[in-house]
């Protein structure tokens, strides 16, 4: 028997891979200075602890606790701003 929902399925995994590769815009606070580790808003683990990633940054020397303004694509974040 012919599957009729195939080519909707495949559409729909297209415009779901689409999606993930679009950049995000994300919020995070710097844990350490050197090296570089943010805890990006919103980001938990299963015990409700922060998960911190090690961005890359195009600004120098942030320190920690700074609010930082991130953008993240394909399981990557770079730092581009500091808020003041």
């Amino acid at each position: 028997m012919k599957d009729l929902l195939k080519p909707i399925r495949d559409q729909i995994a297209k415009l779901w891979a689409a999606v993930d590769r679009k950049p995000t815009f994300r919020w995070g606070t710097v844990s350490q200075e050197t090296p570089l580790l943010v805890q990006l808003d919103g980001d938990i683990d299963p015990a409700g602890d922060p998960v911190d990633v090690a961005p890359q940054s195009v600004v120098s020397s942030i320190p920690v606790g700074a609010r930082v303004a991130c953008i993240e694509q394909d399981r990557r974040v770079i730092v581009i701003a500091v808020a003041s």
